[in-house]
């Protein structure tokens, strides 16, 4: 769990700082409303506290600016002002819990746990894969009923893949969610503590694989498919049988096998693409209705579930002078039943251009026209970036070197006519 603190007392802060640390959460620190608003656009925090008196930016103003860019990261308000007035406006401008200074540390711990069990409506108080057992309260963790003593690292990590049991995290990705921005090590020390962690619970009788490496991608925890009648076994048979029993309208006239194929296709890829920050398109012709993945939207700086599965939000995000081209190469894919790869550049709701990969393929019915189309979209943004930056540097060395040989021509020119 990730928790930044927007205090501009740095006695305050780091006081706060030590009593969540100790509670195992990640927590990083912003001085004023501005570099807090920064960090908030480019990090998922998983709860915010926050001052009311900041420079640049107040938390009053910060908390709507919060909520008015969709974003519902749960925000815990501190303040020296005990009157019914200031409680009202700060939970009006979309805060959801107010506490005043001085604070007692045990009273700050529990509505801090009271808004992040808030937060994630599908939190367990108690979380379990097979034998293993973790208990946020006590920050407890057990194999086979034996207590297992971790770090508080080695116990955030573990949290990290007992609450997203399902999903690959890469070593960049680990160090996001366990690390602060100006305390994150490379991703040596990610597998050290791996290591670490899978040693501690073989001791109490784990398997070495319980917590899985997937080669290329990342780390995540072993499918539970030897427990039989366990709840995470029958929610993978479930999602299992309802991604292989899908299937589409007749009005469609969609070839089946080409459908199921990329359906079998999309469940074996979908962690692999989550670990590596890319995204999920399906878009139906016939309805004109797109679905994207979570990532999808993260990618096209959208908040989850904002996306109102329409072309015409899609395309709007595109840069206008980039449309006709991206409109053509579509067009193109489709005619010539070639595959479609092509680049091109958003703008997101902070003005910020980004530039945008795609790959995807059209699938036809029986009459041979177009009824859907599936892909992929990643940010290429740093690649762009270089690649330009290359180019200016080689332009600015052929202007050098054609300056130096001119002058090396006058030289000789000189030289000769003495």
């Amino acid at each position: 769990m990730k928790i930044l603190i927007v205090e501009d007392d740095k006695l305050v802060s780091e006081a706060l700082v030590a009593v969540l640390s100790n509670q195992n959460y990640v927590v990083e620190i912003a001085y004023n409303g501005l570099s807090a608003w920064e960090l908030i656009e480019n990090v998922d925090y998983d709860l915010l506290l926050l001052d009311v008196m900041l420079p640049e930016i107040d938390g009053i103003s910060l908390c709507r600016k919060i909520r008015a860019h969709g974003r519902n990261v749960p925000i815990l308000v501190l303040t020296g002002r005990d009157s019914s007035h200031e409680k009202a406006v700060a939970l009006d401008a979309g805060a959801d819990d107010y506490l005043v200074k001085p604070f007692d540390c045990q009273e700050l711990v529990a509505r801090v746990r009271a808004l992040l069990r808030r937060g994630i409506v599908t939190l367990q108080p108690v979380l379990e894969w097979g034998k293993l057992r973790l208990d946020p309260t006590s920050c407890e963790v057990s194999y086979d009923n034996q207590l297992v003593s971790l770090t508080p690292k080695e116990y955030a990590l573990l949290e990290l893949f007992l609450r997203n049991s399902r999903r690959v995290f890469s070593c960049s990705m680990i160090l996001e969610h366990l690390w602060s921005y100006e305390d994150t090590p490379g991703e040596e020390a990610v597998r050290t503590h791996i290591k670490g962690l899978r040693h501690k619970l073989k001791q109490k009788g784990a398997k070495g694989s319980l917590i899985e490496t997937v080669y290329g991608i990342g780390y995540r925890l072993k499918p539970l498919l030897e427990s039989s009648g366990s709840k995470q076994e029958d929610m993978i048979e479930l999602e299992t049988n309802s991604v292989n029993s899908t299937s589409l309208s007749p009005q469609e006239n969609i070839n089946i096998s080409n459908v199921l194929r990329a359906q079998k296709d999309s469940q074996r890829i979908s962690l692999a693409l989550e670990a590596a920050e890319i995204g999920i398109w399906d878009w139906n012709i016939l309805t004109d209705q797109i679905i994207w993945s979570e990532t999808h939207e993260r990618l096209f700086g959208m908040a989850p579930g904002s996306f109102d599965e329409t072309f015409y939000t899609f395309i709007n995000c595109v840069i206008v002078s980039d449309r006709q081209t991206l409109y053509l190469k579509i067009n193109q894919a489709r005619l010539e039943r070639t595959k479609f790869h092509h680049e091109f550049r958003i703008i997101w709701l902070d003005s910020s251009i980004h530039w945008i990969e795609a790959k995807g393929r059209f699938y036809y019915n029986d009459a041979g026209e177009a009824v859907r189309m599936l892909g992929t979209v990643a940010d290429v943004s740093v690649r762009k970036t270089l690649e330009a930056n290359l180019r200016q540097s080689k332009e600015e060395l052929e202007t050098i070197v054609a300056e130096c040989t001119n002058k090396l021509i006058r030289v000789a020119e000189r030289a000769h006519a003495i």
